[in-house]
């Protein structure tokens, strides 16, 4: 950025900004939930060592 533009210059319209936050707020969430379930539904279904020894 040329140093002859603020922050606030470069900065998106504050819609824009407000869109993304309440975008962030709904989704993210989602995203956390989502990882917290998918880790325990698969907790203890591989053992360490394990890991390179079975399959292919």
């Amino acid at each position: 950025m040329p140093p002859d533009v603020t922050l606030y210059e470069a900065a998106a319209q504050r819609e824009t900004l407000l869109f993304t936050l309440w975008g962030v707020i709904l989704v993210l969430p989602v995203v956390l939930g989502y990882t917290v379930y998918s880790y325990w539904v698969f907790r203890g279904k591989l053992k360490a060592e394990e890991g390179e020894h079975e399959g292919y």
